[in-house]
């Protein structure tokens, strides 16, 4: 199988019972790379459930969970020259760290009660961190391996900054399949039925039995908060059949550049198509016949042609910048969007919060400024300037939350 590269095919479920929301919360985070760089790190998908903790303390677990998810995807995809093994170590360190912070600030009663599964793919090869009672089934052929017995040598209560101290690791084949959910799922099926479900060819039986046992009444009674996973391996499909047609087409060399030779030869084809297609009505006239059937008429197709070739880089390169504006518009939006959250946040006192979401601003603001590096000064001129603008309101927000106060005018220094 190291040959062949595989993909995840993944299915997700996130049942939250209304009722018990004030005292549990849960998610699944999924983030396939989108682009080059992502891609060498691979995919990383995340699933994680707080329970028992106090209702009036709601917001800020369900805010621990998210946030927890933010910044083990910010930093395991923070430097692209690690490999994926050596991202997840980073990103899980970061995330040990958030959490031994979070319980300096008060807020310890997490601990013992969070169950979160990060899970890392790349190619063939598979990562896994797990924290609490979460499950992880492997199946591959008519074998099911229960992956959690790798991490049973983990206190239940650990040191928050220890939360995260195993990876296990290891390779996937095609047609395998992952389960990854809470604990509460064999509450809602059994392991045999995990097992009669799990061996047709696709995950959707699976993952609809669990969908209608969920919404049944006597399940909702005992089902608090539910999160599961479920990724299928599956190979790329490649089709080399019409590449080797296109290899053996074969075409008259052309020498020197001899435009009406061009014209005549290489655009005798396409006139006879057109005439082919154009309708009886507009070939009887006579601007259309003189176009068709004359010398002028092809020098006219081939200097249109020929102005194309011409222009085509530059149309190309423009919406190439085109494309880079929008991307860099999108992310001023988002930077406008949390700094504003980070703003609220300070306003209910929640100093935490509002740093970690101007985080994100400062993140996103790297990343626009790396597109408007790579536009001429002619193209990023504009955008330059709301740039300005987000940074002046970045930096305000910033102090804000450092209790600065800039001072500009000589008559306030005197005053102090």
């Amino acid at each position: 199988m190291d040959d062949k590269s595989l993909n995840l095919y993944f299915r997700e479920i996130v049942y939250q019972d209304s009722s018990a929301k004030k005292k549990s919360v849960c998610g699944v985070f999924s983030h396939e790379a989108l682009n080059a760089e992502d891609a060498r790190l691979g995919n990383l998908y995340l699933v994680g459930k707080i329970s028992n903790f106090p209702a009036k303390k709601h917001k800020n677990y369900d805010f621990l969970l998210n946030i927890l998810a933010s910044v083990i995807k910010r930093e395991f995809y923070s430097n692209h020259k690690r490999s994926t093994l050596e991202a997840l170590e980073s990103a899980l360190q970061s995330a040990n760290m958030y959490l031994a912070d979070f319980v300096k600030r008060g807020h310890d009663e997490w601990i013992g009660n969070m169950s979160f599964t990060c899970f890392a793919f790349r190619k063939n090869d598979i990562h896994i961190a797990r924290t609490g009672d979460m499950l992880i089934y492997l199946f591959r052929g008519n074998t099911m391996t229960d992956v959690t017995r790798k991490f049973n040598g983990q206190e239940e209560k650990p040191d928050p900054s220890k939360t995260f101290s195993n990876i296990a690791s290891g390779d996937l084949e095609e047609n395998d399949k992952i389960i990854v959910s809470t604990a509460n799922t064999l509450d809602v099926i059994s392991r045999q039925k995990i097992r009669e479900l799990i061996s047709y060819p696709g995950s959707e039986q699976i993952y609809s039995y669990l969908k209608e046992n969920l919404d049944k009444k006597s399940n909702k009674e005992k089902i608090d908060a539910f999160a599961a996973l479920i990724l299928e391996a599956k190979s790329r499909p490649i089709d080399l059949g019409k590449k080797k047609e296109v290899k053996e087409t074969k075409e008259e060399p052309v020498e020197g550049f001899d435009f009406e030779e061009i014209v005549n030869s290489k655009m005798e084809v396409g006139v006879n198509k057109i005439k082919e297609k154009v309708s009886s009505s507009i070939k009887d006239s006579a601007f259309f016949k003189y176009l068709l059937d004359y010398r002028v008429g092809r020098y006219m197709i081939g200097l249109f042609i020929f102005s194309l070739l011409v222009l085509s880089p530059y149309i190309v390169q423009k919406m190439g910048y085109e494309q880079k504006i929008n991307k860099i518009e999108n992310l001023f939006k988002r930077t406008r969007e949390a700094i504003a959250k980070s703003e609220t946040s300070l306003v209910y006192q929640n100093q935490n919060r509002a740093s970690m979401i101007l985080q994100n601003a400062n993140d996103l603001m790297a990343n626009a400024s790396s597109l408007l590096n790579k536009l001429p000064e002619a193209v990023r001129k504009e955008p330059l300037v709301d740039f300005e603008l987000i940074k002046e309101q970045f930096d305000v927000q910033k102090n804000s939350i450092n209790n600065i106060v800039n001072i500009t005018q000589a008559e306030e220094i005197a005053d102090l």
